[in-house]
């Protein structure tokens, strides 16, 4: 099968493994547009491989699947935590410890207030 007949769209169908497409995917020549959307798309990434971030990008839909699988059968609740790369997990670090700062500085004007 040809590159050039696979669409993505295949993967999500289920008419593509995973497999299959992270081969595919790793052989695209590195100024094909979908390695160029991607890596325009997602600059801040780029301290992984690419090779890494896309085979962690489909890990990470595959948990989500299966998460939402588990809620729609009424299984018990299967947590989705999906793998960042460095630079995403510091910067979601950050905004998590500006978020917890500005909610103390509230309850601390709450509670002064009174």
């Amino acid at each position: 099968m040809s590159p050039a007949k696979i669409d993505i769209f295949d993967w999500y169908q289920g008419k593509l493994s995973s497999r299959r497409l992270l081969i595919l995917l790793r052989y695209l020549k590195n100024d094909s547009p979908f390695k160029e959307a991607y890596l325009r798309d997602f600059p801040e990434q780029y301290d992984w491989p690419l090779e890494d971030l896309l085979t962690t990008g489909m890990w990470n839909e595959i948990k989500a699947m299966r998460s939402d699988l588990w809620a729609f059968l009424g299984q018990e609740h299967l947590p989705f935590k999906p793998v960042l790369p460095p630079s995403a997990a510091r910067q979601k670090t950050e905004q998590e410890s500006a978020a917890r700062a500005a909610h103390d500085d509230l309850i601390a004007q709450l509670g002064g207030g009174s």
